[in-house]
C-alpha cells in the first residue's frame, strides 16, 4: 500500500524534484503540501508548488500557506543564490491558475493528521516552524502521525549555511528544538547523508532523456543551481538533498539509523547548530516519548537508483514534451534570475 504523505516545502531545485518525484511515485500518495520559507519567500514558495502541480496535472491536490518568517519573527536567509532568484532557476513558469485554500498550513496539518489518525506522514523539506505551529494548535499531534520524516541538520559535517548550521535549522532554531523534542516517530536526515548523493551530469542527463516530461523539467530547472555548485565548491552536479530524505520514506533500508537525542543551539554565534547524544542499545527508556532516529550513512548509489526508478515511466508509454514545445527541450529563461 501507498505512503500517504503530506509534503511541508519551499521550492528550491531539490524541494522541486523531490516534489516531482513524490508525485511520480507509484508507492506514494501525496495527500497535500504546505509551502513554508527557505530557499525562497513563502509567497513565491506557494507560487512554485502550484505551478508544478498545475505542470503535472495534479491542480487537484490542496495547497495551504505556510509561516512567512520564523516564530521569532527573525528575518529568513534565503538561498536564491543556490536557486536562483524565483527558486526554480531562473525558469519561468505560467503564472498558475489554482488558488491556496483559505487556511494555514499548520491549520491543514492538524486537520490531515486528526482526520487519518496514525496514516499520515509529514515530510518537511523547510525550517520546522509550520510543525512547530501545528504542534501548539494540537498537543495530541504527536499522537496521531505515522511518521516524521525531516530534512535538516549538520552532526559530523559542516553545515551549509554557516559553518556549523545546516540552512532549515538555522532559519528557525525555536521551532526545530520543539518539534525535535516532541516526543513524536521523527526521523532526521541530515548533510551527512544527503551530501554523499549527487546527482551528476550524467545522471541529470540520463533523467532527462527518459523520455518523462519529469525529466526535462528537472534539467532545466537545474542549470543554475549545478552553475553554482561548480563554481562555488567544484562539484560537478547537485546535492539531492530534499530527494534523499524523501527516498527515506520509500526505502529506509538503505539508510543507517541511530536513535539519538537531538538537540539544536537556538541562539548565539553557533545559531542552528545540531548536535546528539546516541542512546546505548539495551538502554531502558524513558515510555512516555520516542526517541529521534538519525540518518548517519545511507547507500547513494542506490538511492540515486530508486529515484530513477521512480521517475521512469512505463516501457509502454509513448515520449511526452513540455507544453508549448516540439520535443526540443524548454530554452531557460533568465528574465527572472
Amino acid at each position: 500500500m501507498a505512503h500517504r504523505i503530506l509534503i511541508d516545502t519551499a521550492p528550491g531545485v531539490d524541494d522541486a524534484i523531490a516534489l516531482l518525484l513524490a508525485l511520480s511515485s507509484k508507492d506514494l500518495d501525496v495527500v497535500g503540501i504546505t509551502t513554508t520559507f527557505g530557499n525562497i519567500d513563502t509567497k513565491r514558495a506557494t507560487r512554485n508548488v502550484l505551478s508544478l502541480l498545475e505542470l503535472c496535472g495534479r491542480s487537484d491536490l490542496p495547497v495551504a500557506v505556510g509561516a512567512p518568517r520564523a516564530l521569532s519573527g527573525t528575518r529568513p536567509r534565503y538561498a536564491r543564490h543556490v536557486h536562483g532568484r524565483n527558486g526554480l532557476g531562473g525558469f519561468a513558469f505560467p503564472q498558475p491558475h489554482a488558488k491556496p485554500l483559505p487556511l494555514s498550513a499548520a491549520e491543514f496539518i492538524v486537520r490531515m493528521v486528526m482526520a487519518a489518525p496514525g496514516e499520515l506522514t509529514l515530510v518537511t523539506f523547510g525550517p520546522l516552524t509550520n510543525l512547530s505551529l501545528a504542534l501548539e494548535l494540537e498537543p495530541r499531534l504527536g499522537e496521531k502521525v505515522a511518521a516524521v520524516v525531516t530534512l535538516g541538520g549538520a552532526l559530523e559535517v559542516p553545515g551549509n549555511v554557516t559553518a556549523s548550521a545546516e540552512t532549515h535549522l538555522f532559519n528557525d532554531p525555536p521551532a526545530a528544538a520543539r518539534v525535535l523534542a516532541a516526543g513524536w516517530p521523527l526521523t532526521l536526515v541530515g548533510l551527512d547523508v544527503t551530501s554523499q548523493v549527487v546527482m551528476t551530469p550524467a545522471y541529470l542527463q540520463s533523467l532527462r532523456h527518459s523520455g518523462q516530461l519529469t525529466g526535462e523539467l528537472i534539467w532545466n530547472i537545474s542549470r543554475f543551481s549545478e552553475a553554482f555548485h561548480y563554481q562555488h565548491h567544484g562539484l560537478a552536479g547537485l546535492y539531492s538533498h530534499a530527494p534523499t530524505a524523501l527516498a527515506y520514506v520509500l526505502a529506509p533500508e538503505l539508510f543507517t539509523l541511530e536513535e539519538s537525542e537531538v538537540h539544536v543551539r537556538t541562539q548565539g554565534p553557533e545559531r542552528g547548530r545540531t548536535t546528539r547524544q546516541p542512546i546505548p542499545p539495551g538502554l531502558l527508556r524513558r515510555t512516555y516519548r520516542r526517541i529521534p532516529q538519525v540518518c548517519i550513512d545511507v547507500d547513494a548509489e542506490r538511492v540515486l537508483e530508486l529515484v530513477r526508478d521512480q521517475l521512469r515511466p512505463p516501457a509502454a508509454s509513448p515520449p511526452v514534451s513540455l507544453p508549448g514545445q516540439r520535443r526540443e527541450p524548454w530554452v531557460m529563461t533568465m528574465s527572472s534570475m
